[in-house]
């Protein structure tokens, strides 16, 4: 059968006879094993036979001690070995249940955790992380090919997957003398799953325990909801007290999972490895704070120069406007005076001369003005006089008049603005004809 790294290794499916044997003996000694120490451990703290009276008890009460503790050897028969107390036993009690979080990880996401044993601090320059890159991207690429000489039963190291490419996804202090890395492989682009990167690792345990101090490997992929029914099932040995208590109080079942903690120095790890995240935690959110700042810096810097660039174009702006207005009027300036203008010129000082020249329409018209208003009273006996000979004017005509007169006045008036307007623009000719 061919796996993604190549062909897996041959084994028979069915097993000889002869495996068959020795696997039940070894199952039957197992057993007999596990029968054997649960009695000894059993006898110790409930009826040693050492004595046969008082003393007995005491030395079970003792025993009893040793075994909640973990520690030391109880006596419990003549002529019989101590029974080693270990923390494994039944009766430890120095135990707890903690919470891990469920990875949400798929194995196409093709994550696995490497625990290095070395410390964090030499993967924090980009040269360390580059070292775990190519260590494992030698090993990973290198396959096991028969020798080509015939009679020689040793492998050569081989460069098979030539487009194979390492990846570090994460760098977390697993303690202070240990570190997790999160990797993923790729091969010709396509992420290869974890479950099969973890297969090909554990097949290469020694390498990577040689070059990389490698401890553990994990693939980070969701549980099975069958594996993980199974697991909360079926307590640790010794934890059948508290672990229904610790699923039925767990603050977030889809997301967290009971975990055995046995012993001081795991608890101590455990602490320690709760500190190192939430360092490394302050740390991320420091230089994401730093960060921050060197954004708003930079923000700041860019409305400055952005005001600057504003104000340099409005500047550039007024001088190109100044530059053309010269411009206009150095070629109005350098422009002859034609013939169009010269008539026009000619027609203009005609009409003033018209309008103001003497005893001209403007005198005219303010000799009769004066008239009217110095003699009025003359006038109006003459009108009178005129009425009393035929002459009859009704007041609507004379309404007429006066409104004929009006107009007339206000159209001389307009005309002398006309001729004024016209005689200045004459005269910016005249200059401009002059300073060509």
């Amino acid at each position: 059968m061919t796996s993604f790294f190549g062909a897996a290794p041959t084994q028979p499916l069915v097993p000889s006879n002869q495996q068959v044997i020795v696997q039940q003996q070894q199952s039957v000694q197992s057993l007999q094993d596990i029968l054997n120490s649960a009695t000894a451990l059993t006898a110790s703290v409930s009826g040693p036979e050492l004595f046969g009276d008082d003393c007995d008890r005491v030395v079970a009460q003792l025993n009893q001690l040793l075994a909640s503790l973990g520690v030391g050897q109880g006596y419990y028969s003549a002529g019989q070995q101590p029974f080693v107390y270990t923390p494994n036993n039944i009766f430890y009690r120095l135990k707890a249940v903690g919470y891990n979080r469920l990875s949400k990880h798929k194995n196409a996401h093709g994550l696995v955790s490497l625990i290095l044993a070395s410390s964090p601090s030499n993967f924090k320059t980009d040269q360390g992380q580059m070292k775990i890159v190519h260590d494992l991207g030698a090993i990973l690429r290198a396959s096991k090919q028969p020798a080509p000489m015939l009679g020689l039963i040793q492998q050569q190291q081989q460069p098979a997957k030539p487009s194979l490419r390492v990846e570090i996804k994460s760098i977390n202090a697993h303690d202070e003398q240990n570190t997790e890395v999160v990797i993923l492989a790729k091969e010709s682009g396509r992420i290869i799953p974890a479950l099969d990167l973890y297969n090909e690792l554990m097949q290469k345990a020694n390498e990577l325990q040689q070059q990389l101090l490698c401890k553990k490997i994990a693939p980070r992929v969701e549980i099975d909801p069958a594996n993980l029914e199974n697991y909360l099932r079926r307590p640790p040995a010794g934890y059948e007290e508290i672990w229904l208590q610790a699923i039925r109080e767990n603050p977030d079942p889809a997301n967290l999972i009971p975990y055995p903690i046995q012993g001081f120095r795991e608890l101590s790890q455990r602490k320690k490895m709760q500190t190192s995240l939430v360092q490394s935690l302050h740390a991320e959110v420091d230089d994401n704070f730093n960060r921050l700042n060197g954004f708003h810096r930079n923000i700041i810097e860019a409305k400055n120069k952005y005001i600057q660039i504003i104000q340099k174009q409005k500047s550039l702006s007024n001088r190109l406007l100044q530059v053309l207005v010269m411009q206009a009027n150095n070629q109005r300036h350098g422009q002859i005076v034609d013939e169009k203008e010269e008539q026009l010129q000619s027609r203009l000082e005609r009409m003033n001369f018209l309008l103001n020249g003497p005893e001209k329409l403007k005198e005219q018209v303010t000799t009769i003005f004066e008239t009217i208003r110095r003699d009025s009273s003359k006038l109006e006996q003459s009108a009178k006089e005129n009425v009393q000979t035929g002459l009859n004017i009704s007041q609507k005509e004379m309404a007429e008049v006066r409104r004929c007169l009006f107009t007339r006045q206000q159209l001389v008036e307009n005309l002398v603005s006309i001729v004024k307007q016209s005689v200045d623009v004459l005269r910016v000719v005249e200059e401009a004809k002059v300073e060509v």
